[in-house]
């Protein structure tokens, strides 16, 4: 009864009406089998846009039909006991995400001879301090979202990614945490990995993949006891901001998605139906609070006269974000702050309403400065 760790998620049921009313429901492409992921994290719980930490991950999954199962700081402890090997064992993928400090989590004998297969998103537990899946322990943790180089995009984890003429690819978001992460200070990753992409600008491994039964480096004596992908992401570790906070672009969303697909044996299947909507619709604008700018996402059910306009609290006039003739689908828009002017708005409530045909309709939105 796998799939009912999903059906308990009151936010998820919230999700799944609302999508119900605006769209006909198309079958997910993910999830196919209500696999089981075991999340562990160990992140911070500071309040951030959008989402409080590694939460956006596990609502990313839950969205696409997986059921999960979160173990928050309980797998702490060197080493790991029969419970906590067998509660990890239990599901079909482990997926670990932050940690706020890795140094919890020293145990690479319990951890590196799991059978389950394992996709890691912190860089900083593969080093050889902690795992030892690499021979170094310096990591790279810059400022700015670095660009990520794709080494083989026939690989089902690139598969529906759009790709530069130099096989590069945008997969963290500047705007959230100036898209901060961290990579291994390592080109290479042992005779028996395969490195699946890396770090534009210095090389530096970004994805990597060990199969089962393999050395992790060609200097160590740790082998993987089950499959292992390591996908670095989330923002950096670090005291000057939450850790691991969700910060994918739509391509890094699609690659890690097709990750965790891969790693679960599923097939990798990018084709989405766009999905028509019933109805006109303003949905909620995302981030929100937001600073400095917002996406306002409507919905058109068949071709017409649409108008997106900003207004502030005493109904005065902002700017105009749209307004021109759409065909059906579902778009979004950016504001930035700015009144049509180009001045900068001040902190406060402002609304956004869409006008079409004989239709209003109007979302609050909170800009904080």
């Amino acid at each position: 009864m796998k799939g009912l760790i999903l059906l308990k998620n009151p936010a998820l049921w919230t999700m799944l009406i609302a999508a119900a009313v605006l769209f006909s429901i198309q079958p997910a492409a993910y999830g196919q089998d209500f696999k089981t992921i075991i999340w562990v994290s160990n992140a911070n719980t500071v309040a951030v846009e959008p989402a409080y930490d590694d939460e956006g991950w596990i609502f990313l999954l839950e969205a696409e039909g997986y059921a999960i199962q979160r173990e928050n700081r309980t797998m702490i402890g060197s080493p790991l006991t029969a419970d906590q090997i067998a509660t990890l064992e239990s599901g079909d993928l482990i997926i670990f995400s932050r940690a706020n400090s890795s140094g919890d989590y020293i145990d690479p004998v319990g951890w590196n001879s799991l059978t389950s297969p394992l996709l890691l998103i912190s860089a900083y537990l593969p080093r050889f301090s902690r795992w030892q899946w690499f021979d170094t322990s310096e990591l790279t943790d810059d400022g700015g979202a670095p660009i990520m180089h794709v080494e083989d995009p026939s690989h089902p984890i690139f598969a529906g990614i759009t790709l530069d003429a130099n096989n590069d690819v945008e997969v963290l978001d500047p705007t959230v945490a100036s898209g901060q992460t961290s990579t291994p200070n390592q080109t290479t990753a042992g005779s028996a990995a395969t490195i699946l992409a890396t770090r534009a600008d210095l090389g530096y491994v970004w994805i990597v993949y060990w199969p089962q039964n393999e050395f992790f480096n060609d200097t160590g004596d740790q082998i993987a006891g089950g499959n292992r992908l390591l996908f670095n992401g989330g923002t950096r570790e670090g005291s000057s901001f939450p850790w691991g906070v969700y910060n994918f672009t739509a391509e890094g969303e699609q690659m890690f998605l097709n990750a965790v697909a891969w790693m679960l044996g599923e097939s990798v299947d990018v084709e989405k139906t766009t999905p028509v909507p019933e109805n006109y619709a303003l949905l909620t604008n995302y981030p929100n609070p937001f600073n400095p700018e917002t996406t306002v996402h409507f919905a058109v059910p068949h071709k017409g006269h649409v108008s997106v306009t900003i207004f502030n609290s005493l109904g005065q006039e902002i700017i105009t974000l749209v307004d021109a003739e759409y065909q059906p689908g579902v778009y979004d828009v950016q504001w930035n702050g700015l009144d049509r002017f180009g001045n900068q708005v001040q902190s406060g409530i402002y609304i956004s309403r869409l006008e079409s045909e004989n239709l209003v309709k109007s979302n609050k939105m909170l800009l904080v400065r």
